[in-house]
């Protein structure tokens, strides 16, 4: 009976050395595992469905040197919802939090940022990282300046295009595809935003210039569509369902411009089964000629060069797009990275000029009825 017992205490301590050993060998491997991570650069991006920011994304990984990509772990964060400012704040001082605070090195190396504002809504966590000397670049839209100084602070570089130049090459395809003028609707994007600002008054101001020097008559309506799909699909909706109508949209992203599209080709749809007859043809000035649901075409331009947009250009459903090369701001804030963590100098502005993309035969319309 006592070697029962004694065989039975001797199988539990076994067990217990074995579990505290386990365990020991565990901890050991997770301290071991958190002293050798990698350091990180984090790359914080506005929504993941808007490819332009997913291109960035890509640019950025394909400008790292091998160096780069063998040295440091790349965390890539988007938006829940666009322009979600309180969420790109939360990541921010997260990664402060956990990374840099009380770190005499810290683990975050750098930032990659592409602003969900342009004013001070972030100027607080780049002020945090910027004074432990952490790189912070800016792409796409920029942070005010004026914002930047009163918070006592800056950004190591800004990559980007000229959004207002954008909007100038779009104004004058407009004015190439309509010679004879037409009401223009432009599909603004969300207030405040120093990108959807750039491009509105770019288009607006230069299709004025275009008004005045040839004596064209433009009429322009604005509607905000926060850089939404289904936003400016709805507005244009409710427009053709007041009965307005117009020869051109200018969309400030291609997500509008395909809503918009969308919308059109759905009242052209409708208009057709409800027996509206006839033909029509049309030109990549966006005249046509004829009775029925095809004749008359809307030109209709958008602004990024998304692949889905591209796409509708070659196809002829969309005029043009204006594209800002997304892939090269990424791979600029690549090497922009590379060279601050080796202490080197960067340019603080690094400006990559838009360009517009067409059919190659000029045409690209859209029927309304």
């Amino acid at each position: 009976m006592l070697s029962r017992f004694a065989s039975t205490w001797l199988v539990l301590l076994t067990a217990t050395l074995v579990a505290i050993l386990s365990t020991s060998c565990s901890e050991r491997e997770v301290s071991h595992a958190t002293k050798t991570e990698r350091p990180k650069i984090l790359l914080l991006l506005n929504v993941h469905d808007n490819e332009f920011f997913r291109k960035i994304e890509e640019g950025f990984k394909k400008g790292m040197t091998a160096q780069m990509q063998h040295n440091f772990q790349v965390d890539v964060k988007y938006c829940l919802k666009p322009a979600d400012i309180a969420f790109q704040r939360g990541v921010l001082e997260h990664y402060y939090a956990d990374y840099v605070a009380g770190k005499a090195d810290p683990t975050l190396k750098a930032v990659v940022l592409a602003p969900a504002g342009s004013g001070e809504e972030m100027t607080g966590q780049i002020k945090q990282l910027r004074d432990k000397n952490i790189p912070v670049v800016i792409v796409d839209m920029r942070i005010k300046q004026a914002a930047l100084t009163h918070a006592g602070t800056d950004c190591s570089a800004y990559i980007g295009s000229q959004n207002r130049d954008g909007g100038i090459l779009a104004a004058d395809q407009m004015a190439k595809c309509l010679p004879e003028g037409g009401d223009i609707l432009v599909l603004n994007g969300t207030p405040g935003r120093e990108a959807a600002k750039d491009r509105r008054i770019g288009f607006t101001e230069r299709m004025s210039e275009i008004c005045k020097q040839g004596q064209i008559p433009f009429k322009i309506t604005e509607r905000t569509a926060d850089f939404l799909r289904s936003e400016a699909q709805s507005t244009v909706e409710e427009l053709a369902g007041e009965g307005q109508h117009f020869e051109g949209i200018f969309a400030a992203n291609d997500e509008m411009a395909l809503g918009a599209l969308e919308a059109l080709r759905e009242k052209h749809s409708q208009a057709k089964a409800g027996g509206a007859t006839g033909t029509g043809t049309g030109t990549g000035t966006g005249t046509g000629t004829g009775t029925g649901a095809s004749a008359n075409k809307v030109v209709i331009i958008g602004f990024d060069a998304i692949e889905e947009a591209v796409k509708a250009v070659d196809d002829g459903r969309l005029a043009a797009t204006i594209a800002q090369d997304p892939l090269g701001i990424g791979q600029k804030a690549a090497e922009s990275v590379d060279k601050l963590l080796k202490h080197e100098t960067v340019e603080k502005e690094q400006i990559l000029p838009p360009k517009i993309v067409t059919q190659r035969d000029g045409s690209g319309t859209t029927p309304q009825n």
